[in-house]
């Protein structure tokens, strides 16, 4: 509904050629093209807005893509008001607001096993908990310790 309501030059600024109006399926797929953006940034802890200020940071990156990222964090936004206006949220957005705002909580202990590669916002939402609550298992000779964090997950080098 978003993407129907969005301002043409916005859109063309992300798909150069749009799926015509009556194109029910094509605008079906690039919603859930969107989507699947979203969930893949939002797990490792970015909005749609962050990229652009990213990808100016990376002094290695020599490919800009500012105006398209730019256009999609417009869309976002849409979104995310149009759903303020529903007073409803979506997961996403749900898991940073918890995060910024400190509601993570819980009485039980957390064991966590085989979880050697979590994403970030996962990451963020166990270490904003009492650490006492959190317990990693991790199935490995104890002369490996050192290379698991505290998660549980492996260390790797930057």
């Amino acid at each position: 509904r978003e993407l129907d309501a969005a301002q043409p030059d916005v859109i063309r600024a992300v798909v150069p050629e749009p799926p015509k109006p009556t194109d029910f399926a094509g605008w079906m797929a690039l919603a859930q093209d969107l989507s699947d953006l979203q969930t893949t940034l939002a797990a490792e802890g970015l909005r749609v807005r962050d990229v652009p200020e990213r990808c100016a940071d990376a002094t290695d990156f020599s490919f800009s893509d500012h105006d398209r990222w730019n256009a999609l964090a417009t869309m976002q936004q849409a979104y995310e008001e149009k759903l303020a206006a529903l007073h409803v949220t979506d997961r996403d957005r749900a898991r940073f607001t918890a995060i910024e705002q400190q509601h993570i909580a819980t009485d039980r202990t957390i064991i966590l096993l085989g979880t050697t590669d979590l994403n970030r916002i996962t990451r963020q939402m166990l270490e904003s908990l009492n650490t006492s609550r959190v317990i990693a298992l991790i199935h490995a000779p104890e002369s490996q310790a050192s290379n698991f964090d505290d998660l549980g997950c492996l260390k790797t080098q930057a």
